[in-house]
């Protein structure tokens, strides 16, 4: 197992137009650590929209969070995981 630290790098401000659906999107950057004092990783400019978008101003309000990672994966499958970890968090009993 490996675990990961992962936090917003950078965040734009949604733009004026919105996507096709209605819902405002922005570009985020994604920091990935690996713990203890491994290589830091970016996953760079991902576009959110909607809950995604929502998970990820939890992710900030949270300052980043640690998940735990076993076998073979990606950067992007370390991000959704921690989206995934920090919903699960901010969810009422």
């Amino acid at each position: 197992m490996t675990t990961y630290f992962v936090w917003i790098a950078s965040s734009s401000t949604p733009p004026a137009a919105s996507t096709g659906n209605g819902q405002p999107e922005r570009r985020v950057t994604f920091g990935i650590e690996e713990l203890p004092s491994g290589p830091v990783r970016h996953l760079r400019d991902l576009h959110v929209a909607g809950e995604t978008a929502r998970c990820c101003d939890l992710l900030i309000q949270d300052n980043g969070i640690q998940v735990l990672i076993e076998g073979e994966h990606t950067i992007q499958f370390i991000v959704d995981k921690a989206l995934a970890k920090v919903t699960q968090r901010h969810k009422g009993p």
